[in-house]
C-alpha cells in the first residue's frame, strides 16, 4: 500500500458500477490467489451491461405474458425455458455446496451465451406470444438469481418491469427448479447447433459475405447420432446463419485422438505416456459415441473425462465441428441480390431513423427515387422499418447504400 501498487474500490466502482465490482469479486474462485485485473473487470461491466440490454429488448418488443398454450412455444422458446431451469439446478447447487462463484460463473454464461447470442437473435424476427412468455418466463427468474450478485442493478430492473406483490426483489425467495420441462435431449442438440452456426459463420467471414446477405444453401454433415435432433433445429440454423435452405446429410465422422495434456496431468502425472498408448489403440469414433453415452472413457485403471480428450474430426473440409463438417453455398442470383439490397437498406433506415431519434413505434416516411425498388422489395422495406415508402423523381439530400451494382438513394422524413 505504501508503494502505491493497489487499485482502490472507490477508483473501480467510480469507474464502471459497485455492482460490477461485486460481479467480478464474486465469480472468482477464492481458493486461488486474487490478481485484480481492469481487462477483466472491463469484460464483467460489458457482460452485465448485455443482461440489461436483454431487459430492454423485452422492454422495447414484448410484453408481460404469465400463461400461454404449450402448443404456441416453438422449439427455441422451449429451449431456453429448459435452459434457465437449468441454470438455476446448477445455481442453487453450487450454493449448497459453498462454491458460490461456479453460480456467478453459470449465470454469466447463460447471459452471454444463450440468452443474449442466441435465443434472442433467433427471435428478433418474430412478435408473437411465444416469445413474450418466454422472456417473462426467464427475466423474472433470471432476476432473482441475479438480486445478490447484482443488487442495485437487480432492484432497478425489478421496480421498472417485473414488479410483484413485494416491494424490493431482495424480499423473493430463490427460484425453484421446474424439473418437467428441462430437455436435456434438445440441450445437446442446441450445443451441436451453436457448433454448427459458428462455423457456418466462420465460413462466411472467409467469403467476405456479410452475415445479414442471405446465402442459399447450408448442407450440414453430421453423425448419424445427431442428425434427427438437428433436423427439429433447422429453423434456428437457417435465422443464425442466415440462409434460405439447411440440409441435414447423416455421414459416419472419424476422429483423431489427442490428449489433453494439462487437464490429464494433473490427474495422472507419470502415468500420461501409458495413457497415450492406450489411447492410440482405441478408434476414434467409438471414443467419442462412449464419450457422449458416458461423459468419460475408461482405458484400463484410467477415467478420462469430456475435458481430458481432444476430438479432431477427419475432413477435408475446413469447417468442422465436433460431429461432422459444413458446406455453404456462396452463388449470388437476381433474386439473392435483391434480398441483399432489402437487408442493406433497411439497415440504413433504421440507422437514419436512430439519429433522427424516432421510437420503434413511430411511423416515418421514406423517400426513393422512381423505379429504384420493386414493388415487392419496398413493401419488404416497410414492414422492417416501420416506413411507408413514397417514390419521388429526385431525392435531393439524403443517403444511398449500393449492392452488386444496385443504387438505391433515400431520405427519411419525420
Amino acid at each position: 500500500k505504501s508503494l502505491g501498487n493497489i487499485v482502490n474500490p472507490e477508483e473501480v466502482a467510480e469507474k464502471y458500477s459497485v455492482d460490477t465490482l461485486r460481479f467480478s469479486l464474486l465469480k472468482t474462485d477464492p481458493a486461488n490467489d486474487f490478481y485484480f485485473s481492469w481487462k477483466d473487470v472491463e469484460s464483467t461491466h460489458r457482460n452485465l451491461l448485455i443482461l440489461v440490454n436483454c431487459f430492454n429488448y423485452f422492454k422495447t418488443y414484448c410484453r408481460k405474458v404469465d400463461k400461454i398454450e404449450e402448443s404456441k412455444l416453438k422449439v427455441e422458446d422451449r429451449w431456453i425455458i429448459s435452459r434457465i431451469n437449468s441454470l438455476i439446478k446448477r445455481f442453487v447447487e453450487s450454493c449448497k455446496e459453498y462454491q458460490g462463484y461456479k453460480a456467478v460463473q453459470e449465470l454469466e454464461k447463460f447471459v452471454v451465451n444463450d440468452l443474449s447470442r442466441t435465443y434472442i437473435k433467433v427471435v428478433r424476427e418474430r412478435s408473437d406470444e411465444g416469445v413474450s412468455y418466454a422472456l417473462t418466463y426467464v427475466l423474472s427468474r433470471l432476476l432473482k438469481l441475479l438480486a445478490p450478485i447484482a443488487p442495485h442493478t437487480a432492484e432497478y430492473l425489478y421496480l421498472n418491469m417485473f414488479k410483484e406483490s413485494e416491494e424490493s426483489v431482495h424480499m423473493l425467495t430463490l427460484p425453484s427448479v421446474e424439473e418437467e420441462k428441462i430437455d436435456e435431449r434438445l440441450e445437446k442438440a442446441m450445443e451441436v447447433v451453436k457448433e454448427v452456426v459458428e462455423v457456418a459463420l466462420q465460413c462466411r467471414h472467409d467469403m467476405k459475405i456479410k452475415t445479414r446477405y442471405p446465402l442459399r444453401r447450408l448442407t450440414v454433415y453430421i453423425s448419424p447420432r445427431y442428425k434427427e435432433d438437428i433436423k427439429e433445429l433447422t429453423d434456428v440454423i437457417k435465422r443464425l446463419v442466415n440462409v434460405i435452405e439447411v440440409e441435414v446429410v447423416e455421414r459416419a465422422i472419424d476422429y483423431r485422438v489427442k490428449l489433453n495434456y494439462r487437464s490429464v496431468g494433473r490427474k495422472y502425472g507419470k502415468d500420461v505416456k501409458k495413457i497415450e498408448e492406450l489411447l492410440k489403440e482405441g478408434e476414434g469414433r467409438k471414443v467419442k459415441e462412449e464419450l457422449e453415452e458416458n461423459g468419460f472413457v475408461c482405458l484400463d485403471t484410467f477415467k478420462l473425462e469430456r475435458e481430458d480428450i481432444i476430438l479432431i474430426p477427419l475432413s477435408e473440409s475446413k469447417y468442422t465441428f465436433s460431429s461432422g463438417f459444413i458446406e455453404l453455398d456462396a452463388s449470388v442470383d437476381e433474386e439473392l441480390v435483391s434480398m441483399w439490397l432489402v437487408r442493406e437498406l433497411s439497415r440504413a433506415v433504421q440507422a437514419t431513423r436512430k439519429e433522427l431519434g424516432l421510437e420503434v413505434h413511430e411511423k416515418a416516411v421514406l423517400e426513393i427515387e422512381k423505379g429504384a425498388l420493386t414493388k415487392e422489395e419496398a413493401e419488404e422495406v416497410e414492414r422492417r422499418t416501420n416506413c411507408k415508402v413514397v417514390e419521388v423523381d429526385k431525392v435531393a439530400e439524403g443517403k444511398e447504400v449500393e449492392v452488386e451494382g444496385r443504387r438505391v438513394r433515400f431520405r427519411v422524413v419525420r
